[in-house]
């Protein structure tokens, strides 16, 4: 079982020193990339018990007594009680339709979510053929992750970041000058330059006008 965990950085690197809002050209803009491969060791398990009926009161019973068996085993499987939520039921009656207009009731809709996490991921297939095999049991969706995430994340941001300079040093060395400090980091990118160094179109455009 894998999990990837990739990650951009961007960086854009000025090659002189700034001594202004705006970045002094020629600079060079690289794009810093890294990614690692990693086995989780957290899941998070969610799923819903649902019954449909005409009578209300027999749909929430089988919901309820759905949810005692399921969470008697997850007690079984050593969960701890804080990591496991189990929301309020909902109850939505279903009507017949006909030109946009709701009609007769056809029946009640009883619902329930319930949100397990699931630490040792060796009861993992267990847990995934019990509540399988359950009636009821509805939209079983789960999250792998790493209970250290954070710590892999800057990590992956520092490799990102070095990779990004030494991109940008390369161009640099390419046009025969040397890399100066970071102007400006971004994890989103720099999709408009003119707007992120406060410089509108039109501006931009007149220069290039002026200048030919």
């Amino acid at each position: 079982m894998r999990h990837f965990i990739p990650l951009l950085g961007t960086l854009f690197i000025a090659i002189t020193a700034q001594g202004s809002n705006l970045p002094d050209f020629p600079f060079v803009y690289a794009h810093g990339k890294a990614k690692i491969e990693v086995t989780p060791d957290i899941a998070t398990i969610s799923f819903h018990i649902e019954e449909f009926s005409e009578d209300a009161t027999k749909a929430e019973s089988i919901v309820r007594e759905r949810s005692i068996e399921v969470l008697a085993f997850v007690s079984q499987q050593e969960v701890k009680k804080e990591d496991i939520t189990a929301y309020e039921i909902d109850k939505r009656a279903a009507r017949e339709m006909k030109d946009y207009e709701e009609l007769n009731i056809l029946g009640y809709e009883i619902n329930r979510r319930i949100e397990v996490i699931l630490r040792d991921l060796k009861k993992y297939e267990t847990f995934a053929k019990k509540l399988l095999s359950l009636p009821n049991v509805t939209n079983l969706d789960t999250t792998f992750n790493r209970t250290n995430r954070k710590e892999i994340e800057s990590e992956l941001v520092a490799k990102a970041c070095e990779d990004a300079r030494e991109q940008a040093r390369q161009m640099a060395v390419g046009f025969g000058v040397e890399l100066g400090p970071v102007f400006a980091v971004s994890r989103s990118g720099f999709q408009d330059m003119a707007t992120q160094f406060g410089v509108g179109m039109d501006e931009v455009r007149y220069q290039a006008m002026f200048d030919s």
